[in-house]
């Protein structure tokens, strides 16, 4: 079994942890807020005191929140890469392309293995081994990964270039932020008329956007007061979707939209 460290125990991280715990391996956990960390400790989890005691690891999973966070935590701690010449770091987070690339460079450079491998689920998922685990890197990385990655779900391997890992990952979730905004929106186009708000749902998603994101967004879209509709949790993927583009010299006028937060006010009117 491997040595597994995980860095970065929000939500997602603790339901990785714990997945890896139940397939019997041993994991290192370390977490800016101790708490979170410690929350794991009863069910085996290795509490780091610092992020060098993450260096044994045989691999680095990371699952930090943003670029910010690992230009912080692990780009100025050179120990972390250098002290263990064989790390093989996994990038779980939803990265930027320009950053993914830099830490793959950084790891050539030490002679080590680098993929991002940011995922697509929710941490029930991650326990329950169902996540869609949107990987890149080079194949012979892959296939050394591969048996940590499928105690986390299914693999799709889309290129050895690791930023469209990172690109796959953020249009996904400009996706997720499209869809809870458009759904909202024509949900308080109909209730604006006759205030039957649920049962517009109902049909929509049973005839025309059947699964299991719509059910579960509609019916919080369905619960919420029409003047104060339900927020999108999403809309961090149109941002960064803006942001993609710009890097790659595209154009994308919804993400601009929604990244703006140009969205409808409370209540439906302008």
């Amino acid at each position: 079994m491997a040595r597994i460290a995980v860095v970065g125990l929000g939500a997602l991280g603790q339901g990785i942890a714990r997945r890896f715990l139940k397939q019997g391996h041993t994991v290192i956990g370390f977490n800016r807020t101790r708490a979170k960390a410690q929350a794991l400790a009863s069910e085996g989890l290795i509490v780091a005191e610092t992020l060098g005691d993450v260096v044994p690891a045989d691999v680095l999973i990371n699952v930090l929140w943003d670029d910010a966070a690992v230009e912080e935590l692990l780009l100025p701690r050179g120990e972390v890469f250098s002290n263990n010449p064989g790390l093989f770091h996994i990038a779980v987070a939803t990265l930027s392309v320009p950053m993914v690339r830099r830490l793959a460079e950084a790891h050539r450079a030490l002679g080590q293995s680098f993929l991002a491998a940011p995922v697509l689920g929710r941490p029930d998922d991650a326990v329950a081994g169902k996540l869609a685990v949107l990987a890149a890197g080079p194949v012979e990385a892959l296939d050394r990964a591969r048996p940590i990655l499928e105690c986390l779900g299914s693999v799709h391997h889309l290129g050895e270039d690791v930023g469209i890992a990172s690109a796959a990952k953020i249009a996904a979730n400009f996706l997720l932020a499209s869809a809870v905004a458009s759904l909202r929106e024509a949900t308080q186009l109909v209730n604006a008329v006759a205030g039957n708000r649920k049962q517009f749902i109902d049909i929509m998603t049973a005839a025309l956007l059947p699964g299991p994101f719509y059910g579960r967004w509609g019916g919080v879209i369905a619960a919420h007061d029409p003047a104060r509709p339900a927020p999108n949790p999403f809309l961090n993927g149109a941002r960064l979707a803006e942001a993609t583009a710009q890097f790659l010299g595209l154009t994308l006028p919804v993400a601009h939209t929604l990244a703006r937060g140009s969205e409808t006010p409370p209540g439906g009117r302008r």
